[in-house]
């Protein structure tokens, strides 16, 4: 049994990735303070209902708030229509 190529790459790679790691990096050694062990669980703020709920309900404010705005912009045209008709009238322009 002879040595083949293979084997002899295999040995010196080995032994030069064994020098490289020993040369290279470094050991830490890690000591606990204690042993204590800290349970972290998650768990859902909203289920699907109610996140669904929270939307609807947010969205419906929203909307009422515009349509609100959409009824007092047409009151201010209607305002400035009129005060520029009377305006207009008096000094009979119109």
């Amino acid at each position: 049994m002879g040595f083949e190529a293979k084997d002899v790459f295999d040995s010196l790679y080995n032994t030069k990735l064994k020098q490289e790691i020993q040369q290279n990096y470094l050991k830490a050694d890690v000591y606990f303070q204690t042993l204590n062990v800290r349970e972290i669980v998650q768990s859902k703020k909203f289920a699907g209902d109610t996140i669904m709920a929270s939307i609807g309900g947010g969205l419906s404010l929203y909307l009422g708030v515009a349509i609100i705005l959409l009824f007092e912009l047409f009151e201010l045209g209607y305002d400035i229509f009129v005060g520029v008709w009377k305006h207009g009238s008096k000094t009979g322009m119109i």
